[in-house]
């Protein structure tokens, strides 16, 4: 380019030096002149593009400086940029000089002032365009720099000692550092650092602080001093030591000494090495086929499984630790600590849990075996509960008969468990019967009403005496109460194998109890019909409807608005029937006396039982009759029921 230059000026200024004669000398002086000042303004142009292209690092410096240089008036980022951005275009105009003068020195003979004044002319146009493209990224700079050197001086000054970590939760502590802050800064904070000093400064030192705390307590819990170290002042000395090692290799801005509980957890561990060690040294419990001796040596004293544990307990416990000393080569001095220690005592129960499963098992054996020695009928089902034990069970499941041998000592709880379950089961199996006996009292029962309603129009015995089988014509209770009894075991037996070939005594009365009711009936002749006279004014008929039902095992007994309800549940049944009948009772009572109180007419009073529906024995029907015919007769009421009833238990 250089060597281009005195050839494109010699073309561009020889047709101007030959237009007018001039001097040789001073022809040449012009020449040289002017070729000058072409070049001049040629690498002028050249390094205004370079200036303006190019950054000026120098200026980010300078900003940061006088920032640093005053705080206060610089700590508002408003005001900084205020004081900076004319400070700025000074600079670039110091800038600007130094380049015109960098490049018009090599020429300055060659031209006069005015000349290289107005080399300058863009220079205020270039200047502000370079501020505008330049400035916010040289002042962001300078401000980060200054930010992050506050941040870093403030966090070598923000972080708490071990005590306060330790005493304050993170709240305390961001409040505390940020007044500490405030107390001990002496130049203002940069604005943009006010609002992070909680998230950026105080959080992460926190969080690294906690990390830290963890981070020692962990390791203060997982190592171990050396193997034959016992004496607790040693060992703790040597915990301190390995976890100081730990420490020095983190790689944090600030490493915390050992905190106040990692030294307390050293402490307590180096004290309670010889129990920890038991406890770890404790090994997995085997087959304890030792306990199966124990019981059949003196099953008196393991009758009861909580104290026949609770002495294995001991025992095997006692064994357990006296093998983890041995192992661990303890001195005797601190074996004797072991087993009064309560950490010690929960670990071997949480070993004696796992092996408990196993004791049961010894147990349930020794007492299968207990049952089939002692009690050979019901371990094998041929015992037969006698009918009066099944009618009990009937009533009270939980009363169960106690059999020869039971009280003996020596038998196991189990042993006991085993032989209710059984004995229940074979009670449970008498039941079953016992309903299907009443089931059959209760069919035949009603066959013999529904027939006795088809032909009591007749007035005749005759059908009664064929259905019985009377030899001799005559029906009476005795043969009344033989055949219902044989017909009720024929269908009782129909078909099935049965372990009690009798009537039960509760079958057995209920036969009784409707046997005497179907004889009252036969003998009561059917009412005549009578002529359609209408009864003298004089003589007022009232009746009382009693209506008896059993649904979902509650008796309900209905007299007029009144209802009167109690729990037919087989523990509860004798008692609701006897409350129900006195109630009962109690209210007619009082109907009758103020019937006979609110007239001076003569009166008929009439009391009739009606069963609605469910199961319900005629023999309580006929109890219910009878209190209200004994409670009645002053009154003169009589009293009826039907013979349809529902079914029998």
């Amino acid at each position: 380019m250089k060597r281009l230059i005195p050839s494109i000026l010699a073309a561009l200024l020889l047709p101007q030096l030959f237009a007018a004669a001039v001097p040789e000398g001073e022809s040449r002086r012009l020449l040289e002149r002017q070729t000058g000042l072409l070049s001049a303004r040629l690498l002028y142009g050249e390094a205004e593009k370079r200036w303006l292209a190019e950054l000026m690092p120098e200026a980010a410096e300078t900003l940061y400086s006088e920032m640093k240089r005053k705080p206060a008036e610089c700590a508002s980022r408003a005001a900084a940029l205020k004081r900076m951005e004319p400070r700025f275009a000074e600079l670039l105009a110091e800038s600007y000089r130094d380049m015109a003068e960098h490049v018009l020195a090599p020429f300055r003979e060659k031209f006069s002032a005015e000349q290289a004044a107005a080399f300058g002319q863009k220079s205020a146009q270039l200047i502000a365009e370079k501020q505008k493209k330049e400035f916010p990224a040289t002042f962001e700079a300078a401000r980060k720099r200054l930010v992050d050197e506050q941040r870093a001086e403030l966090t070598d000054r923000i972080y708490p000692t071990e005590t306060e970590l330790e005493a304050d939760d993170d709240a305390a502590l961001t409040r505390k550092l940020l007044e500490r802050f405030t107390a001990r800064r002496k130049t203002p904070l940069w604005e943009e650092l006010l609002p992070r000093l909680g998230t950026e400064l105080v959080a992460p030192v926190l969080r690294s602080a906690r990390a830290q705390q963890k981070r020692q307590l962990d390791l203060a819990a997982r190592l171990e001093p050396d193997t034959r170290l016992w004496d607790p002042a040693a060992a703790e000395a040597e915990l301190e030591q390995k976890l100081n090692a730990e420490i020095a290799g983190w790689k944090e801005e600030k490493r915390y000494a050992l905190f106040p509980r990692t030294r307390q957890l050293i402490r307590s561990r180096a004290g309670r090495l010889p129990q920890e060690r038991a406890i770890r040294a404790l090994q997995k419990p085997a087959a304890a086929a030792d306990y199966a001796a124990l019981l059949a040596r003196d099953p008196a004293a393991h009758a009861d499984p909580a104290e026949s544990f609770r002495q294995y307990e001991a025992l095997s416990g006692r064994a357990a630790l006296a093998a983890a000393a041995e192992q661990l080569a303890m001195p005797e001095q601190y074996r004797k600590t072991l087993e009064t220690d309560a950490e010690v005592k929960r670990a071997l129960a949480r070993r004696f849990e796992t092996l408990k499963p196993e004791l049961q098992k010894h147990r349930n054996e020794f007492a299968a075996r207990q049952l089939q020695e002692r009690f050979p009928a019901v371990a094998g089902g041929s015992y037969r509960p006698s009918p009066e034990a099944i009618e009990a069970f009937r009533a009270d499941p939980a009363k169960l008969p106690e059999l020869p041998g039971e009280a003996a000592p020596g038998l196991l709880a189990e042993s006991r468990t085993l032989l209710k379950q059984k004995l229940t089961g074979l009670l449970a199996a008498g039941n079953a019967e016992l309903s299907a006996q009443l089931a059959a009292v209760d069919a035949e029962y009603d066959a013999v009403v529904a027939e006795m309603e088809k032909m009591q129009s007749s007035a005749s015995s005759s059908w009664l005496a064929r259905w019985f089988g009377s030899k001799n014509g005559a029906v009476d209770l005795e043969t009344i109460r033989g055949s219902y009894g044989r017909r009720v075991l024929a269908a009782f037996h129909a078909g099935t194998e049965r372990r009690y070939p009798e009537l039960f005594p509760k079958a057995a009365a209920e036969i009784e109890l409707r046997s005497r009711a179907i004889l009252q009936r036969l003998n009561t002749p059917p009412e005549a019909s009578e002529p359609s006279i209408p009864p003298p004014e004089t003589v007022k008929t009232r009746v009382w409807r009693i209506r008896i039902d059993a649904e979902a095992e509650v008796l309900t007994i209905r007299l007029k608005e009144r209802a009167f309800s109690g729990s037919l549940k087989p523990s509860e049944a004798e008692a609701t029937e006897k409350r129900l009948t006195a109630e009962v009772v109690r209210a007619l009572e009082e109907l009758c006396d103020e019937a006979v109180q609110n007239t001076s007419a003569p009166q008929k009073l009439t009391v009739r039982l009606e069963v609605v529906g469910g199961r319900i024995y005629y023999r309580f029907v006929a109890e219910l009759r009878e209190a209200l015919k004994n409670a009645l007769k002053q009154t003169g009421a009589s009293v009826e029921d039907g013979l349809r009833t529902g079914k029998a238990d």
